[in-house]
This record gives structure tokens, C-alpha cells and sequence, in this order.
């Protein structure tokens, strides 16, 4: 009996046993035998942490996943500079490919429009155009005198210049250019060549042309106007001599006529009476106004280039009226007046000002010109 009870109970603990192990292999055997649930626990992670996850991916499964990755990275990669400059390069396309204006020194008027008034044309102009040498004493020169001009007109012409201050003296029948009593060794036909040649290569350009009587005749008889008339008669299709202010492009290939002596009619533009000197004055001429600086005797450099600055100030545009600010002058060292003392300290001063792109600057009439200075002067027209 005891026998049977020790066997009975031996089969129920060795029941318990195989049902304990069955369950234990269940427990440990189900992760490996059920892939399904291997998706459910890590989906949460993918779902929350989408951005980081995506580029984790992307670099760890670029070769077994490429179709993939390149679908998924497009939108947040795509923040390169090729595609975030091509709006401005869009945008900017009609400037960048327009075609930008060329000129040179001779020609830049050909690249001003047509229907632009000669007054607000920004202009380089010489004082004493023609005055390249000086007073001579006992033949020797006396430097300051005279001379206002290291270049000849036609070198004033090549390097932009288009306002020329032309004074002549009648000698013996012709027309001679001087400063004051200082016989410059150059006729009226002599500027005149210079200035048609000049027009004949390049009829794009404009010149004006103030004429003077610069001191009392020698030798003559003939009425100063009936001469200047002449000459301009002589080769009237280069000529206007209407004191009406013109559009640029009436005006191409001719010298307009302004005039500081006296002659009948309506022949040029007409600052014969009223020109003041030695100050700023407003002249009207009829059909345009004149608006003139023109201080320069026994000026201090400081007070000249004062009056300079002014009248740059006073500029607008308006049509009908010519700017002129003269930056000549010339102080006095005893009885000999130095026009060096005040170019050799306005034109820096010039130089500086045109530099810093001032928006109009009328006709301004230097000593001394220079191809910067003309340049600066006339680059202001393309700002």
C-alpha cells in the first residue's frame, strides 16, 4: 500500500513538472517564433521621432534602399543653393541681361537720349579755352599769368570736354585768340577746324561755344559780330544758332552758340548783357535762362571753392536753365595775378566733390582740365 502511494504521488509531481517546463518554453520561445510582434513595440518610436529617424535610415540603408531614401529626403534636403537662388537670379534676369551702355570719352553723348534738354546735360568745360601760354617778360614767362589750358582744344575734345570759353581779338582782318593783352599764338579758324573735325568723326557729340571779344581791336575795322558771323556762316551745318534751349538730339553734330557780345536778332544765346562780373549771377537771355558763378578776382581758394560749393547746392533740374560754375580764378602775389594759387587747390577739391556722386552738376568750366576731371563730370549724366 504505502508502495502504491509513492508512486501515485511520484506521477503527479512529474506531471507538474513536464506542464512547468511546456510553459517556460512557451515564454522564451515567443519572441523568436512571432516576428509580427516586433513591428508593434518599435512603430511607436518610428511615428514619434519621424524627422530623426528618417535621416538615420537614410544614411544606414542608402545602398539597400535607395528609391526609398530619395523619396523620403527630397523635401528636407532640398534647402540647397542651387534651388534657393534660382527666385533671384528669375528675378534679376531682365537687369542682368540687358545690354549695359557703352561709351567712350569721344562719344559720351551718343549713349544720352535724344529727348533730353541740352540744360540737364552734366558737362565738362574749360575756362579760356584756348589760353595755353603764359605772359612773357623780357622773354621769360611769367607762370600764373596766363595759361589756363595744358591741352590743345583737340586733346580737350578727346577727353570729353563739350563747353568751350573762346575769347578772340580782331588783328589785321582775323580773328586771334588772346588772354587778356597775351597773344596765344592761335586763330579762330585754327579752333574751328579742330572743333568740325571733331564733330565729323563723332556726330553723336555737342558742343557749346561761349565767344568773347577779349580785348580792343589792332589793325581793324570790320565789326567784331559781322566777323564771328562769318565764320559761322561759312559752315552753317555745324551750327545752331537758335536761342531756343534744344532737345540733345537737334543738336548732334553742331556747336551751339552762346554769346558775350552784342550783334541784331535772335543769333545764338545771348549773355551779352547782364553777364555780371566777378560774382553769381541769374541772366535771362530771352529763351533761356543763365545761371552763372564766375567769382575770380583776388578769391582766396577757400572763398572761391565756397562759392563753387554754393552753387553746386542751388542746382536743380529746370528746364531752360544753364548751370555754369566756373572753378577759376586767380589771387594776386603783389601786382602779378597767380591763376596756379587757386587751381592747385580747387581742382583736388573738385575731384574729391565729384567723386562722392552728386546727382547733377550743370556745365562746369576748370582750369587746367584733366581727362579724371572731365570724366567725373560727365559719367554724372549715367548715375
Amino acid at each position: 500500500m504505502k508502495k502504491l502511494v509513492f508512486l501515485l504521488t511520484f506521477a503527479i509531481v512529474m506531471m507538474g513538472l513536464a506542464v512547468s517546463c511546456g510553459h517556460a518554453e512557451a515564454i522564451t520561445t515567443s519572441p523568436i517564433n512571432s516576428s509580427a510582434t516586433a513591428p508593434e513595440t518599435t512603430k511607436p518610436i518610428l511615428e514619434t521621432t519621424t524627422t530623426t529617424v528618417v535621416t538615420t535610415v537614410v544614411a544606414e540603408t542608402a545602398e539597400t534602399t535607395p528609391t526609398q531614401t530619395i523619396a523620403t529626403t527630397i523635401p528636407i534636403t532640398t534647402k540647397s543653393p542651387e534651388i534657393t537662388t534660382q527666385p533671384e537670379t528669375t528675378v534679376y534676369l531682365p537687369e542682368t541681361t540687358a545690354a549695359p551702355i557703352t561709351y567712350t570719352a569721344k562719344s559720351w553723348m551718343g549713349a544720352l537720349p535724344d529727348d533730353m534738354l541740352l540744360t540737364n546735360v552734366a558737362m565738362p568745360g574749360t575756362h579760356d579755352s584756348g589760353a595755353t601760354i603764359n605772359y612773357k617778360l623780357f622773354g621769360f614767362e611769367v607762370s600764373g599769368t596766363a595759361k589756363c589750358q595744358e591741352l590743345t582744344i583737340a586733346e580737350q575734345l578727346a577727353i570729353g570736354v563739350r563747353f568751350f570759353d573762346i575769347r578772340l581779338r580782331r588783328v589785321n582782318g582775323e580773328l586771334h585768340i588772346y588772354h587778356g593783352d597775351v597773344d596765344q599764338k592761335l586763330n579762330f579758324d585754327e579752333v574751328l577746324s579742330a572743333c568740325y573735325a571733331f564733330l565729323a568723326e563723332n556726330p553723336s557729340e555737342t558742343l557749346m561755344m561761349c565767344i568773347k571779344e577779349e580785348t580792343d581791336a589792332s589793325g581793324t575795322n570790320a565789326a567784331f559780330d559781322t566777323m564771328v558771323a562769318a565764320k559761322i556762316n561759312a559752315n552753317s551745318s555745324y551750327w545752331h544758332t537758335s536761342p531756343v534751349v534744344p532737345l540733345l538730339g537737334t543738336v548732334r553734330g553742331k556747336i551751339v552758340l552762346m554769346r558775350r557780345y552784342a550783334t541784331s536778332g535772335n543769333f545764338g544765346i545771348n549773355a551779352a548783357s547782364g553777364w555780371s562780373d566777378n560774382t553769381t549771377f541769374s541772366l535771362n537771355a530771352g529763351n533761356c535762362i543763365l545761371s552763372v558763378q564766375d567769382y575770380y578776382n583776388d578769391e582766396s581758394a577757400d572763398a572761391k571753392w565756397s562759392a563753387i560749393s554754393a552753387m553746386f547746392n542751388k542746382m536743380k533740374y529746370q528746364k531752360s536753365t544753364y548751370y555754369l560754375n566756373y572753378t577759376s580764378g586767380y589771387k594776386s602775389s603783389g601786382s602779378i595775378p597767380n591763376i596756379n594759387t587757386i587751381k592747385d587747390s580747387v581742382n583736388p577739391k573738385l575731384i574729391d566733390y565729384l567723386k562722392t556722386s552728386p546727382d547733377f552738376v550743370g556745365i562746369v568750366v576748370t582750369d587746367f582740365m584733366t581727362a579724371e576731371i572731365a570724366e567725373l563730370i560727365y559719367k554724372v549724366n549715367f548715375r
